[in-house]
């Protein structure tokens, strides 16, 4: 999709944007700002690494990538939820393009043994915990983040045992992040 050159002009006062995966989400929502506390409550919309499109001085600006976050790190993922979060914070405007798509096969976080889909989810869900204790968030969102894994699973029951269990492995992973992020974080 092409975008109209004054539309894209209108976006010089964004630090970026954030587009539809596809495949995550089908139906899309609709164009909004990306608002920081809604970031915070973790109810506004998903910003993966793939769809998110920053400006350089943005991510400059606010420090880059924290290296503790991300695949070989302790706390295995949200790399890109903690960047978007400091450049919300900083009063920096993002918005979501739902007219802007990226596809990307998304596989299934209980693909291969139950041993490795429970270890892999346990060790991504340690930077969910990672980023409730880095940004303080409310112990409202603590606790519906804790139980939510677990609680999917059992409203939807079609997953069965195994996905009873990664979500379970799920929930212990945000609670090691987020009880060991000032210990851990240090390292």
């Amino acid at each position: 999709m092409q975008l109209p050159l004054q539309r894209i002009h209108a976006f010089e006062e964004y630090a970026g944007a954030v587009v539809r995966w596809y495949e995550q989400d089908p139906a899309g929502k609709p164009e909004q700002d990306v608002e920081y506390e809604q970031l915070r409550r973790f109810r506004s919309v998903e910003a993966a690494s793939i769809s998110l499109f920053l400006r350089k001085q943005a991510v400059a600006s606010s420090g880059g990538f924290d290296g503790r976050f991300g695949v070989a790190r302790y706390f295995g993922a949200a790399e890109e939820t903690d960047l978007i979060l400091r450049i919300a914070a900083d009063g920096r405007r993002i918005r979501y393009l739902p007219a802007v798509l990226v596809h990307h096969a998304r596989g299934s976080p209980l693909a291969g043994t139950l041993r490795e889909a429970c270890r892999r989810t346990r060790f991504r869900e340690r930077g969910t915990g990672g980023i409730y204790a880095k940004h303080r968030l409310p112990a409202s969102v603590i606790a519906r983040g804790l139980a939510a894994p677990i609680l999917k699973a059992l409203l939807r029951p079609q997953g069965g045992p195994r996905a009873l269990l990664n979500g379970a492995y799920a929930s212990l992973g945000r609670l090691e992040g987020w009880m060991s992020w000032g210990r851990r974080s240090a390292e």
